[in-house]
């Protein structure tokens, strides 16, 4: 219940400055000078923009259209559930497996995406997952756009934010 409110305090703001930065990026406007932003060099122009959401999933369906392609990062509920209580010492075994509970399953996750990198293994494996991964998503890219456009993002922005407090 507490985290409930906490997330209905932080979501909206989080999502309002992570669209403006999508928005930014994605029009290539990186630079504020003098209450104007600056346009990079075409040379400097990015055709993807990345952004880690661990729990688009469960932020509802608003939030999974606004990506064109949605990589999970996948591993075993085993390893899922060592990695939590390593990286947090401070939590209980039982509050680990509370955490993870409150969460769509991984499977269920990687069933939704377009694209899976699997890290049940050591670095130098991932790190191969994801070279493989990068291809492909340059092809997605370059074929047929999953998304909405850029274009549409902005008009439908607009109007969200005039929604978020």
């Amino acid at each position: 219940q507490k985290r409930r409110k906490l997330n209905s305090i932080t979501h909206p703001k989080i999502i309002k400055i992570m669209i403006h930065q999508i928005i930014m990026e994605g029009l290539n406007f990186t630079c504020f000078s003098r209450g104007k932003y600056k346009q990079q060099s075409p040379k400097k122009k990015r055709r993807v923009v990345c952004v880690d959401i661990p729990l688009l999933f469960e932020g509802g369906i608003p939030m999974r259209f606004l990506f064109g392609t949605v990589v999970v990062v996948a591993c075993s509920p085993k390893l899922q559930l060592q990695r939590l209580q390593k990286r947090n010492t401070d939590l209980s075994l039982e509050q680990c497996k509370q955490r993870i509970a409150s969460q769509i399953p991984i499977e269920e996750k990687a069933r939704r995406a377009n694209v899976v990198i699997q890290n049940n293994s050591d670095f130098d494996q991932l790190k191969s997952e994801v070279r493989k991964v990068k291809s492909e998503i340059a092809n997605i890219v370059v074929g047929k756009q999953r998304g909405i456009e850029l274009s549409w993002l902005v008009v439908g922005m607009g109007i969200l934010m005039l929604f978020v407090k």
